[in-house]
């Protein structure tokens, strides 16, 4: 049985979207809400979320020294584990004016930033190590343990179709929120990718609630192409029905 705790993947199927950015902001807003938020870095080949978050704490510093995603996969399956709290990097955002009755934030970045950090996930070849470990039920339990603890956990994936979008698309997300532009090879891409992940998920071993996907268009063009903008508008809708009629209120047609 899933905990209370949700966890959203955001994810995108070509980079410049402001997935991100996006991210980022939700979570702050989430956390003056009073919500128990956790970020973590997937983008490992592209890390640096917690940039976002540098006005209110020293992260970069602080990453230097706490390890991350890649240290805390690579410790699941030996005999020296992390413990997932170690990595955890606190954002204090009611520190900052406007945000006085904010949540802590938690960071988990994507790892150490030492000087092996780039050989690191370069040399991990997460195939064999689902094949050869259990890694896949070391995950498990990690997001169980994130869902008991948290309200949020916004994970930050990978573009494209990789081994490490995988595990955050099939293995980690109750929501999987999908960013696109008014791209035809953007749209077509994360409407592949979510309907490969609910078909991936129902093959898990695990017992979960049916993966909810959210497409998010990030850019509005209507102000300089009204005429295309509603062209896009359509186009959405009809592409991504399926997803969009799980998210209607009960009486609402479902887009057409």
């Amino acid at each position: 049985m899933d905990s209370l705790g949700q966890i959203l993947t955001f994810y995108s199927y070509k980079g410049g979207v402001g997935r991100s950015m996006g991210l980022a902001n939700v979570a702050a807003l989430l956390s003056r809400w009073r919500r128990k938020v956790l970020i973590v870095d997937w983008d490992l080949e592209a890390p640096g979320i917690e940039s976002y978050f540098e006005n209110y704490a020293p992260i970069s510093k602080i990453r230097e020294q706490k390890p991350g995603v890649i240290d805390l996969v690579h410790s699941l399956t030996t005999k020296d584990k992390i413990d997932w709290h170690d990595c955890l990097i606190s954002v204090p955002l009611s520190n900052h004016k406007g945000f006085e009755v904010a949540e802590e934030l938690k960071i988990i970045s994507a790892g150490k930033d030492a000087g092996d950090y780039v050989s690191h996930v370069q040399n991990t070849d997460w195939g064999e190590m689902f094949r050869s470990t259990n890694l896949g039920i070391q995950l498990e339990a990690l997001r169980s343990e994130w869902k008991d603890e948290f309200d949020f956990i916004l994970i930050d994936s990978r573009t494209g179709i990789t081994d490490i979008g995988g595990v955050c698309t099939i293995h980690l997300p109750d929501i999987l929120v999908v960013w696109f532009t008014t791209n035809e090879t953007s749209v077509q891409g994360v409407k592949h990718v979510a309907d490969q992940a609910r078909l991936a998920q129902n093959d898990l071993p695990f017992d979960r609630n049916p993966l909810l996907v959210l497409p998010v268009p990030s850019r509005d063009e209507s102000r300089t192409e009204l005429k295309k903008a509603t062209a896009w508008q359509e186009r959405f809708s009809q592409l991504f029905a399926d997803f969009y009629s799980e998210w209607l209120p009960k009486g609402l047609d479902r887009p057409t």
